[in-house]
């Protein structure tokens, strides 16, 4: 690979559109990164919240809810919170949720359109926030024990379910009409994978022996996942080990400890390794040989944190705030 870049005080790279890498700097900027060159095209002031495309367009939210005007180069008040909640779009409806945190319960409220003509609301109590995936609409509370699966129509639950022993682990996936949970027997050594209908929380299928994180292929929605050892592809339709591939002697020939989530291209799968020295490498997803190693050189101490792919592009975050920019060959 060939590096193309690299970017200071930089906090992270949320999400991709329209040619640009987005992410934060340190004084609360939103960054344009052009990913055709790299650089920096022009940053934007803006408190530090979550970045989201929806609709095909930038959005950012405090409670409030705002939308990038490419012509103004800013962000403008999209939809004003009503109710003091935050503020999203699901379905076409605008959705506001509201935590009350002295009577420990979340008020959910749903809108017809981008209207002010209320479809529902409804408070769940014991319970911090809702999260979707796809058009499915879930409320859970802060460590996810509990789930409930709720009628996005009505506001009513479906089914609730309990997940406290064993509990959620860090991660839950989707795809099409099956919610994928993990759930933690023992600490980074035993975990399961659930796969449940998104609808009404039912058990589709169970995997035993699985990594603890996985990188989702949004196009089929396989995970694939490196851990100890094995390198683990698992197809979420019907639960099916495609992969169960011992790369022992690759880590050996080349000396690396495959760490953490990696994150996949068209050439294959991305890992990072922060054991000694910071590197990262890529796995053929054909022969699950390692095609390359590069070395970072980075001061000791520093880590590498995070790693994302986009457009011929691997973005390197390190814990010095750095970004290193990549160009596949």
């Amino acid at each position: 690979m060939k590096k193309i870049n690299e970017i200071n005080d930089i906090e992270s790279i949320s999400v991709f559109h329209k040619g640009m890498a987005l992410g934060y700097d340190r004084q609360k900027n939103v960054l344009f990164i052009s990913e055709d060159i790299g650089d920096v095209i022009y940053k934007v002031p803006f408190r530090r919240n979550l970045l989201s495309i929806i609709e095909n367009k930038l959005f950012s939210f405090d409670n409030n809810l705002y939308v990038y005007d490419e012509i103004l180069k800013e962000f403008v008040l999209y939809r004003e919170s009503l109710g003091g909640g935050r503020v999203n779009i699901f379905n076409g409806n605008f959705i506001e949720n509201k935590y009350e945190r002295q009577d420990k319960f979340v008020r959910v409220t749903m809108y017809k359109g981008k209207s002010n003509i209320k479809l529902w609301e409804k408070s769940y109590f014991n319970r911090i926030s809702w999260f979707c995936r796809d058009s499915y609409l879930y409320v859970t509370d802060l460590s996810f024990k509990y789930i409930d699966f709720i009628d996005a129509e009505s506001g009513e639950v479906r089914n609730t379910l309990h997940f406290e022993n064993p509990p959620i682990s860090r991660f839950i996936y989707h795809y099409e009409d099956t919610l994928i949970v993990s759930l933690q027997i023992r600490p980074l050594e035993e975990y399961i994978l659930l796969g449940l209908d998104a609808m009404t929380g039912e058990e589709k299928w169970r995997v035993e022996s699985v990594n603890d994180i996985y990188t989702q292929d949004p196009t089929n929605g396989y995970l694939y996942g490196i851990s100890g050892n094995y390198f683990q592809v698992i197809d979420v339709r019907n639960g099916n080990m495609l992969v169960h591939e011992n790369l022992s002697s690759e880590k050996e020939k080349y000396k690396i400890f495959f760490q953490g989530q990696g994150c996949l291209s068209p050439k294959g799968f991305y890992f990072k390794d922060n054991h000694l020295t910071c590197k990262f490498g890529l796995i053929n997803l054909q022969t699950f040989k390692i095609e390359f190693v590069t070395d970072l050189n980075l001061p000791t101490g520093v880590k590498i944190t995070d790693m994302s792919y986009h457009n011929g592009r691997l973005y390197v975050e390190d814990t010095n705030d750095v970004l290193h920019i990549f160009a596949e060959e």
